[in-house]
């Protein structure tokens, strides 16, 4: 069950090779090859209020992995209370999980010809049985980044992302021990793909500006994207992307550190937008 944690991020395949993905009309779902699509990671909430391990699957459109109530379809669809059709209790077998509704059928990722989709099936026999096997992997690196987690960012100079005292400007500063390096990670919600924002004691945010490079703490504010920073693994660093496509980075000049997004143009100043996450 070290999967199917709560806010654990997720993906899983079918024996086909193939990821279970949330199609784009997002209402469907699939089989695709392209694991590293954000349309491939699902989202674990557990059922609290159950006498056995069941969770759900949440998909960033804020939508559930559903089997419908009507023929052997799954979907995807929005949140509604006591709704048993989102629910799915993951058994193993061996290296593999099986996901059983409630009713007793089983999450199955099918083929005909060439033609591949996922159903829920009640399973008859033993050839049928290995379509509902299903290998799941950990997305990489996204459990630093789960709803309500506190973690601080060191730059490439061994220096820590801080929130200055003014509590407007942040920079680096080389202890990581201060409250000032500590950083709560908040995820929005509302959004397609996976970004989070990264918010300090003072109830500010970090926020890059929109005049200038500089990077800022703000208050909320309501719809600011500029506060939204999209996590992305880079071997054991990771980068936050804007919306815009600038990154966050650490920069230096002789002898003074400063915190700036830029959007990167050539590899010597890549490794300036690479962060190493520690967890406090």
């Amino acid at each position: 069950m070290e999967f199917f944690l709560n806010g654990k991020a997720l993906r899983l395949r079918s024996q086909y090779k193939k990821y279970l993905v949330a199609k784009d009309d997002k209402k469907s779902v699939g089989q695709d090859g392209d694991g590293s699509s954000k349309r491939a990671e699902w989202t674990v909430e557990v059922v609290t209020d159950s006498d056995d391990y069941f969770i759900r699957l949440k998909r960033c459109y804020n939508k559930y992995l559903t089997a419908s109530s009507t023929g052997q379809k799954v979907l995807q669809t929005p949140p509604s209370p006591d709704d048993s059709t989102v629910e799915w209790e993951p058994i193993n077998d061996g290296e593999y999980y099986r996901l059983k509704r409630r009713n007793s059928s089983f999450l199955r990722g099918s083929r005909w010809r060439r033609l591949y989709s996922v159903t829920h099936y009640t399973a008859e026999n033993e050839t049928m049985k290995s379509s509902l096997k299903w290998d799941i992997e950990i997305s990489a690196g996204m459990e630093f980044f789960l709803n309500g987690k506190a973690l601080r960012l060191r730059s490439q100079y061994k220096k820590y992302l801080v929130a200055k005292d003014d509590k407007k400007s942040v920079g680096q500063d080389g202890d990581g021990s201060s409250k000032r390096a500590e950083w709560t990670v908040e995820v929005v919600t509302d959004s397609d793909d996976y970004f989070i924002r990264l918010k300090r004691c003072y109830n500010k945010y970090l926020t890059a500006s929109s005049t200038g490079q500089k990077v800022l703490q703000t208050p909320p504010s309501p719809d600011d994207s500029t506060v939204e920073w999209e996590p992305i693994n880079d071997g054991e660093y990771y980068r936050l992307k804007r919306r815009n496509s600038s990154f966050l980075r650490g920069s230096r000049w002789r002898r003074l550190y400063s915190v700036t997004h830029y959007t990167a143009e050539n590899e010597t100043m890549k490794s300036s937008l690479k962060w190493d996450i520690e967890v406090p």
